[in-house]
């Protein structure tokens, strides 16, 4: 290990920060360098903090060690920023190396590699600290050009170059299914059986029983199956993985050029352009086939076809419109017009499905009970505070009680939830059976988490305005709404003047209607 040549800074550095960033590899590199800068540090008797991180971006937007690491370094907990080397801290645009150094300069903060200290306050220092800056950037953009080429040359020969293949692909050596020997001069996209019985499923299901992309989602969710990430099924990621034209054994590239991140890109980055489909470079006989054309064909025409839905023309008010949740999920209730008396306002049942396809359940019905209850309960309200407007804020304390019962509560269920984790590490459940669990503590979170909503939402209402003023506007209220003629998107206005939300609950003729108030 190559000695400090600062004399002076041996009795300067005590703490210091080890930043570590491999743009591009394995964590073997990365360990390599830990190990270099950690044996540097035992040497120097230096006490040490980490911070780690892969990434491909040079932009400090995008690491966010780094940006952890100049919060401490303004806050001046270390001496010293130990970096395998220099350009570790940033191969980004001038801008943002110049924001590092002033940062490690106004802090009095060094930068130690293990062949040189460097003291940004020494003329010499900071400037041979700027020209191994400009050698590193333009080395970085050498690397990036390259593989950019690269990435081209490789998919106009039909190799992978796309990043995560998509399902039910891996990206491997391929090998003889017969032999199982691997051919190890090529790695390419190999079918995985698992998931290739999904992914035929999931096609069969579509093409052939014209099922939807949602309904197949509920079913593979319900048998605990993962997605490609890891998680719960959704109707898009199937369409999306359905339509993929990979899936026929072809590599398609060219599609588009330039950078479409909003905050990653680096400033010198295109505009993202798409490409028309005669531009495409598209390779084929790649890879094994899972799908067919005639079989893509299907798969476009049943995602293309017409449904009997109408496009909606306008947003239509209704008198109830976004003031009334359901009591069950905590989603907003739709409210129509009855087909065949065009002047009745009623609910309609809650539209919302879980992950696994169960409906809500929560009924709908005629809305006149609704605006009965709004009336008697705002009397009942108007009496509260007239007999309370000395005491604000009094009514809070309830609120804040089952607040405080319901924060309890999610803390035992999530506890329960990592406990779970634990408790198949010591194989005490299956695989399936923890999935089977964690969905089970799922809905119960969820629905803990529903009610903590809108017990949050009362809370804030009450503190808006004091039983004084609430008077007043009930007392308005209550004149305006006896108007005649008043349109609903008139009497919707004036119901959110003083309502929050309304809770609805309907078990066959046994209605809930809680009326929640500004």
């Amino acid at each position: 290990m190559p000695t400090i040549s600062t004399e002076q800074t041996k009795n300067i550095i005590k703490d210091v920060a080890i930043y570590l960033r491999k743009s591009r590899g394995v964590d073997e590199d990365l360990q390599k360098h830990r190990t270099a800068l950690e044996e540097l540090c035992l040497i120097k008797n230096w006490r040490y903090t980490e911070y780690g991180e892969i990434g491909s971006s040079d932009s400090i937007v995008s690491r966010p060690q780094m940006i952890q690491l100049l919060k401490d370094v303004e806050n001046e907990m270390y001496d010293a920023v130990v970096v395998i080397d220099i350009d570790r801290l940033s191969r980004g645009d001038g801008e943002e190396q110049a924001r590092i150094k002033n940062i490690l300069r106004r802090s009095g903060t060094l930068i130690v590699t293990p062949n040189k200290v460097y003291d940004l306050e020494d003329d010499g220092d900071d400037m041979y600290s700027d020209f191994e800056g400009f050698i590193a950037r333009a080395e970085y953009k050498q690397i990036k050009k390259r593989l950019k080429r690269g990435k081209k040359q490789g998919s106009r020969r039909g190799d992978w170059t796309n990043g995560t293949p998509p399902y039910p692909y891996v990206y491997q050596e391929w090998y003889d299914e017969n032999s199982r020997e691997l051919f190890k001069k090529d790695k390419g996209l190999v079918v995985n059986r698992e998931k290739y019985t999904t992914y035929r499923t999931m096609l069969e299901k579509v093409i052939v029983d014209g099922i939807t992309p949602n309904e197949i989602a509920w079913e593979l969710n319900r048998k605990g199956s993962l997605s490609p990430r890891g998680g719960r099924w959704h109707g898009a990621t199937i369409q999306r993985i359905l339509v993929d034209e990979t899936h026929m054994g072809k590599i398609i590239s060219n599609k588009s050029a330039g950078d479409g991140h909003a905050e990653k890109r680096s400033k010198d980055s295109k505009d993202l352009v798409h490409f028309s489909k005669d531009k495409w470079v598209i390779v084929e006989n790649c890879h094994e086939a899972v799908k067919t054309q005639e079989e893509h064909n299907k798969l476009l025409l049943f995602f293309g076809r017409e449904t009997k839905t109408p496009r909606r023309k306008g947003t239509r008010i209704f008198p109830l419109s976004g003031l009334l949740k359901c009591s069950r999920c905590g989603h907003t209730m739709v409210m129509n017009y009855r087909a065949d008396r065009k002047s009745q306002e009623y609910i309609k049942p809650c539209w919302y499905h879980d992950a696994v396809g169960n409906k809500c359940g929560n009924s709908g019905s005629d809305s006149t009970i609704v605006h009965e209850q709004i009336m008697i309960q705002l009397d009942k309200k108007r009496q509260e505070l007239k007999e309370n407007s000395k005491k604000d804020g009094g009514e809070n304390d309830s609120v804040l009680r089952e607040i405080k019962m319901i924060l309890t509560e999610i803390a035992k269920l999530e506890k329960k939830m990592i406990r779970i984790d634990e408790l198949v590490e010591d194989e005490y459940y299956t695989l399936p059976e923890a999935i089977k669990r964690k969905s089970d503590l799922k809905t119960l979170l969820d629905e803990a988490e529903t009610k903590l909503t809108l017990y949050q939402l009362k809370l804030n209402s009450n503190a808006k305005v004091t039983s004084t003023e609430r008077l007043l506007l009930i007392d308005k209220f209550i004149e305006e709404i006896a108007q005649e003629n008043l349109t609903p998107k008139e009497i919707n206005e004036l119901y959110k003047r003083v309502v929050s939300h309304i809770i609805w609950d309907r078990k066959k003729d046994d209605y809930v209607v809680e009326v929640n108030f500004l």
